[in-house]
């Protein structure tokens, strides 16, 4: 049969498969479309929150006001560099232990491990960063109750000083010792004290090579300017020395735009850096209100210990003491202060309020000789007087001791009545660089 070239006649059931087809074409076309823009949507949205939303949420909210992600990136980046350059600086004292024979001390290395922790683990380091801003927000709402505030000038000052260029001329600090005689040691405190290790004269052993030499730019002297003739020098005529080119306002200008270059690769400004030292400022002006009435000298109790574990091991050294054995051997034998092992557990002189309650409610009823036991948190101490004074000057040391005591002392319940909150997006936006140099974290 032939093929009919007829068309074909659509009938109802092909136009219902017909639309049937295209909407299912087209709710697959809008499926697409919806997909890729919640896709696409989702992208923008990491983004935006990434780089807008999230600089501007809150890592802490302190009594009402906010510590943004940003504000503690940034803070942390300049607490690297504070850091960083600590760090050097304790190197090069390090260096110079070695230089001399000298064995470092122990503060040095304490601190260059410390600074070596913190970097290695940013958590750590973000955890301090995070609190010392809070206790920034705290500082700085109670120095406006104190009156107390930072000018721009004085952070340009501190700045400027920094690079050691000084507006008024370099200060010749003039040494103003108090007169004070100590009284004479009696029988008893001669028969007790201990023996003073000879200190190395540093003077003695230096040579030239070893004592660092300025890094002053010099200017050529007269020795090197050319003359129109012969000249005759007199024989015994000291040749002049170089002269240090002073330091400017124009250097102090250019270092610090060149530190500031430096700064902006980590996204640092100008204006970021003095608000970090407005900040020090402020936190070292709190510092010296709160503790202006710390006194400088009073009763004082020069005493040594040694430190045991119980009752019994402090009965036996007792017992031995009795008996005649050397303080100083059997303190390196059995003391477990590490710290005073070595010196006889000498203690030094204190008043009340350095060492532990408990000792000072001893020790300060004591008669020079006596020995006595007490306990407290650290185990069980012998005791032994070595003098006592009503009326004795502190060493900055304990001066620094009670200062530090009577400013925690004020802050930690300030701190505690203050309503804060913490938010764990700081764990995600501690700040890595800078990073320690090489050379000096070997």
């Amino acid at each position: 049969m032939a093929k009919s070239n007829e068309p074909k006649v659509l009938t109802r059931k092909h136009l219902v498969r017909a639309e049937k087809e295209h909407r299912q074409q087209q709710i697959l076309i809008f499926t697409l479309i919806g997909f890729v823009v919640v896709v696409f949507g989702l992208i923008a949205y990491g983004l935006l929150d990434q780089y807008v939303f999230s600089p501007t949420k809150p890592v802490a909210i302190v009594d009402g006001q906010n510590i943004t992600v940003s504000e503690f990136k940034t803070y942390g980046t300049l607490a690297r560099v504070s850091e960083i350059n600590t760090y050097k600086q304790l190197s090069q004292y390090y260096s110079l232990y070695q230089q001399f024979g000298l064995t470092p001390d122990s503060s040095i290395t304490n601190q260059m491990s410390q600074i070596q922790y913190e970097f290695s683990s940013p958590a750590t380091f973000g955890q301090t960063v995070l609190t010392t801003m809070i206790n920034n927000v705290i500082l700085k709402n109670e120095a406006a109750k104190l009156g107390l505030s930072v000018t721009t000038d004085e952070v340009t000052k501190t700045l400027q000083e920094s690079y050691g260029f000084y507006t008024n001329g370099t200060p010749t600090p003039a040494n103003t010792p108090t007169s004070y005689v100590y009284p004479t040691n009696n029988a008893t405190q001669n028969y007790l004290l201990i023996t003073p290790t000879p200190t190395l004269d540093l003077t003695a052993t230096a040579t030239a090579s070893q004592i660092p030499s300025p890094t002053a730019t010099l200017v050529p002297t007269l020795a090197n300017t050319p003359t129109s003739g012969p000249t005759s020098t007199p024989a015994n005529t000291p040749t002049p020395l170089p002269t240090a080119t002073p330091y400017t306002l124009q250097g102090f200008q250019n270092d610090l735009k060149t530190y500031i270059g430096t700064l902006s690769a980590y996204g640092i400004t100008e204006a970021n850096l003095r608000d970090y030292v407005t900040t020090q400022l402020l936190d070292q002006k709190v510092f010296t209100e709160i503790t202006k009435d710390v006194p400088s000298h009073g009763e004082q109790v020069w005493i040594r210990h040694i430190l045991v574990s119980n009752e019994l091991d402090a009965q036996t050294v007792v017992a031995r003491i009795a008996n005649g054995e050397n303080w100083d051997s059997v303190a390196n034998e059995v003391s477990q202060d590490t710290n005073t092992q070595a010196s006889g557990g000498d203690l030094g002189w204190f008043p009340k309020g350095i060492q532990s309650p408990q000792i000072d409610d001893v020790a300060f009823t004591m008669n020079i000789g006596d020995i006595k036991v007490v306990q407290d948190n650290n185990g069980w101490h012998v005791l032994q007087m070595l003098g006592k004074e009503s009326d004795r000057p502190f060493s900055q040391t304990i001066i620094s001791q009670l200062q530090t005591t009577a400013y925690s002392n004020w802050f930690t319940p300030i701190k505690a009545a203050a309503k804060i909150d913490t938010f764990n997006i700081w764990q995600t936006n501690v700040p890595t660089a800078p990073s320690l140099p090489t050379q000096a974290a070997q």
